[in-house]
């Protein structure tokens, strides 16, 4: 166990100051290196993190996923991240599934995704999302239809970039 315990205070050594406190006492940040921390000591192989970074200071949420990176590549740790900060969670991992709606709107290579088109779109859908005020579902159902009707015209019309059949959309909701 000291073994272990000695290799989790290397990967994090933010903890070593913090061995004799209670875990609910610590900041959100440190919370988040103490439970990656606990998985390492138990010699976990597999690590699943929801919203690691939620709720950290950016210092603290890039320190994490520096962490998630050095975990995986010097102990071959497995890790599953559900994440909000999806560009910076597709820039440490090998694999990503995006989600929309519940329903798997892309699979594959992470570097695939960050390059591809959907993943812009759902970037600038996010940002939308996050500024809209009214009601979350709503602004959902919509852009989905939106997305619906984007790649339909797409598909109609070859070469058609993104802003002509934004433009087409507008035009066929009459703004």
């Amino acid at each position: 166990y000291r073994d272990r315990l000695d290799l989790a205070l290397q990967v994090f050594p933010e903890l070593k100051t913090r061995l004799k406190q209670k875990g609910g006492t610590l900041s959100g940040g440190e919370r988040q290196f103490l439970a990656i921390a606990s998985a390492l000591i138990k010699k976990a192989e597999l690590l699943i993190l929801d919203e690691p970074t939620a709720m950290l200071s950016p210092r603290f949420a890039n320190d994490t996923f520096q962490k998630i990176l050095e975990l995986k590549e010097t102990f071959g740790l497995t890790v599953l991240i559900v994440e909000q900060n999806v560009k910076k969670a597709l820039e440490i991992s090998d694999n990503a599934y995006m989600l929309m709606n519940g329903r798997i709107v892309f699979e594959g290579k992470s570097e695939e995704l960050l390059g591809h088109e959907k993943f812009e779109n759902f970037d600038k859908y996010i940002e939308a999302r996050d500024s809209y005020k009214g009601d979350k579902k709503e602004f959902d159902k919509n852009f989905e239809g939106m997305t619906k009707f984007v790649e339909d015209y797409k598909k109609q019309n070859p070469g058609a970039t993104d802003e002509e059949a934004g433009k087409a959309f507008s035009e066929a909701l009459g703004n």
